[in-house]
């Protein structure tokens, strides 16, 4: 099933965002498991664009193309994105909580030119294969943790930097 987030900043398990469609109305449960999850140009207004994780989800997919540029992904708490995973271009990932990407399956991983500015960590785990679409920057102190086993980290010959 795929959740669409709507009416602007928020917090991430607040059901008042949570639409079955692109701009449709609210009061659906908080996407998790397996559950395919998009942040669209309906999703937040240009004054009101922070997306706060107080809580820790798991998602099957994490798709934020033509999310509104500046949109502000605030991490006190991890997430987990265990399929496919796409950054929209001028997001800004902010906040101390990491991302753990990986499953069993074979995934990409679209940056879209945004970088991870703080102390987080993106962590890759599970046995499946991750691919790197374009380059991964992380700054700030933020660390890189490949983890698990049996799991490929392919980089496409794409840059990679970390501190």
């Amino acid at each position: 099933m795929a959740k669409y987030w709507v009416g602007g900043s928020g917090n991430v398990n607040d059901t008042a965002h949570w639409s079955l469609s692109s701009g449709g109305a609210g009061g659906e449960t908080a996407p998790g498991g397996s559950e395919a999850v998009f942040f669209d140009s309906n999703s937040f207004t240009a004054g009101s664009k922070t997306l706060t994780f107080n809580t820790s989800p798991t998602w099957g997919s994490l798709d934020c193309t033509g999310v509104v540029s500046g949109t502000i992904f605030t991490k006190t708490n991890s997430f987990a994105v265990v399929g496919d995973c796409t950054f929209g271009t001028g997001m800004v990932m902010g906040g101390n909580g990491g991302l753990t990407l990986g499953g069993t399956g074979t995934s990409n991983l679209t940056m879209n030119g945004v970088s991870f500015s703080t102390t987080s960590t993106i962590t890759l785990t599970g046995s499946g294969t991750i691919n790197l679409i374009d380059d991964l920057t992380i700054t700030g102190g933020g660390t890189l943790r490949p983890t698990g086993s049996g799991g490929t980290f392919n980089t496409n010959d794409r840059a990679i930097t970390v501190p």
